[in-house]
């Protein structure tokens, strides 16, 4: 083949954009399509990676009393994400005597931190609403040997008794 001579996939694979030929036309269908524009679209997918690599990490974090952690534990109320990859996360603690409460703060704002792509982390503690053990994950209450307590397709309830 000569050099002169094109191939019918000549341009294939190699950013031809011929056929981009308004590009307020295409941002515009991008946002008629998906509702938001390129940038929101990939700032939100930036994000929810971010927020499952912040999910992926309280899972490692254990609760210093009930060795289980912080997330299926149900102690991590709100995770979020703004456009500067700044995390805000609200946490409670099972009791409010919990004598290591400030320390196991900064571990977790620390652990957090350290995740590729946060800029920065901040811990708020809550208490409302209170933490109970309902807030578990079924698998904790499993492993902590809890009797599940929910609804069954029939009406009654797991463990046997009404509501």
């Amino acid at each position: 083949m000569s050099d002169t001579k094109k191939s019918k996939y000549s341009n294939a694979g190699k950013g031809d954009k011929s056929r981009v030929t308004d590009k307020k036309k295409y941002a515009d269908n991008w946002q008629k399509i998906f509702g938001k524009t390129k940038s929101e679209t990939k700032h939100e997918m930036n994000s929810e990676v971010l927020y499952k690599d912040i999910v992926n990490v309280c899972k490692t974090i254990q609760d210093p009393e009930i060795p289980q952690n912080i997330w299926d534990m149900g102690l991590v109320y709100s995770v979020d994400v703004n456009e500067e990859k700044n995390v805000e996360l609200k946490m409670t603690l099972t009791s409010p005597g919990c004598p290591v409460g400030p320390e196991f703060l900064n571990t977790v704002k620390t652990r957090v931190s350290e995740v590729r792509g946060v800029n920065k982390c901040n811990v708020e503690l809550v208490w409302d609403p209170p933490w109970d053990p309902s807030m578990m994950s079924e698998e904790t209450q499993t492993m902590l040997g809890m009797e599940l307590n929910r609804p069954m397709l029939d009406g009654t309830f797991a463990g046997g008794e009404g509501h």
